[in-house]
């Protein structure tokens, strides 16, 4: 993983875009969703290849989602 470069991170700051950089570990699936659904209206949603043994998984990140609890 590695930071940004000067040009990107000054395109991101004068756009006024927050973000998050992984750089030393990974951002988890369910934090991925949340700042989605935070941050915008979500309509639709598809999930592929579901796989059973991901269920208790998928639930607990799908569980906050407004989609799915409004």
């Amino acid at each position: 993983m590695q930071g940004l470069h000067d040009y990107q991170e000054k395109f991101l700051n004068d756009a006024g875009v927050q973000y998050k950089i992984q750089t030393e570990e990974f951002v988890s699936d369910g934090e991925i969703l949340r700042m989605i659904t935070e941050n915008s209206d979500v309509v639709g949603f598809t999930i592929a290849e579901y796989l059973p043994f991901d269920e208790y998984k998928l639930h607990q990140m799908f569980s906050g989602m407004n989609i799915f609890t409004e």
